[in-house]
């Protein structure tokens, strides 16, 4: 090999070498720093001995400080790197993490505005509207009540699902009963509010059944009892739960019905018949159908 001419000569040799020697150096950081300031005190310090010893500074240890000054200045640029790299992933990370923070933050206002959203929207029930109501002294529950606890005029009597009796009965200032019924399902009283009444049913004011968004007993039994299109046993209002016309009872036992001008404690009998089979009324605005152990069959 020719170490003389070509790639392989000495000067190319040397300059590949002082390439080498660069880039370790500026990968080398601070590492790089502490060699190259090693080269800077072993090239002084010998000067400083020639220096004492009255010889001129040796060519050698003056080109010691100036490769030693260069390569500090090259590992330093590189430390400068390391540092302003490592603060830019710094900052992005940073970034990323604000940025999640953010995202977090949004969801959970979302979340949060969902959920207030779903808390104002929500519909109110109707036995929420009926505890309303009795709140007001317009509606009462199911118990005994002394005379006046209850006001005078028409009301509803309704069943719920969890009731299992669906009595009625009121007294008059004497302790007589004025007039007392077993229900099927729903029904109207006309409270005196002279002497002791009880109820097993939930008694609701007429002139508030608008407050409940409904029309009359059947409707509002229907709501509260989560029933559909239901035909059969109970009292009508003609009118209201039922309109006029000829009907036809068809029975589902030994059955009952009768047509009443009024609501119970307030009423005579039109009509009424026991039966087995089918039976037809003629029912008019105003008055009341009762029905026991039957269903309508139109």
């Amino acid at each position: 090999m020719n170490f003389n001419k070509g790639l392989l000569s000495k000067t190319w040799v040397r300059v590949l070498l002082g390439l080498f020697v660069v880039g370790a150096f500026s990968a080398m950081g601070v590492t790089g720093m502490m060699i190259a300031f090693g080269v800077i005190v072993y090239g002084g310090y010998n000067m400083y001995q020639d220096n004492k010893a009255g010889n001129p500074a040796s060519k050698k240890y003056i080109s010691f400080l100036l490769v030693g000054a260069l390569l500090m200045v090259i590992a330093g640029t590189g430390v400068a790197n390391k540092s302003a790299h490592s603060n830019s992933e710094s900052t992005v990370a940073e970034s990323k993490e604000t940025q999640s923070v953010s995202h977090d933050e949004v969801q959970y206002t979302t979340l949060t505005a969902s959920s207030s959203s779903e808390s104002v929207v929500k519909e109110e029930t109707i036995e929420d509207k009926v505890s309303n109501l009795i709140k007001q002294g317009k509606a009462f529950g199911p118990r005994s009540y002394t005379a006046g606890q209850v006001p005078a005029g028409e009301y509803v009597f309704v069943a719920t699902k969890y009731g299992a009796s669906k009595y009625y009965s009121e007294d008059d200032a004497a302790g007589e009963i004025i007039d007392n019924e077993n229900f099927s399902s729903f029904g109207y009283v006309q409270v005196h509010a002279t002497g002791n009444l009880t109820t097993r049913g939930t008694l609701v004011n007429v002139d508030s059944l608008g407050e409940l968004g409904v029309s009359g007993a059947k409707e509002l039994y229907e709501k509260l009892n989560d029933k559909q299109n239901y035909n059969g046993p109970g009292m009508y209002k003609i009118g209201v739960d039922l309109p006029a016309g000829m009907h036809t009872v068809s029975s589902t036992g030994s059955a009952y019905v009768a047509v009443v001008t009024g609501p119970v404690g307030n009423s005579d009998i039109v009509d009424n018949e026991n039966f087995n089979g089918d039976y037809a009324v003629n029912l008019a605005d105003g008055q009341y159908l009762e029905m026991s152990r039957a269903m309508f069959k139109n």
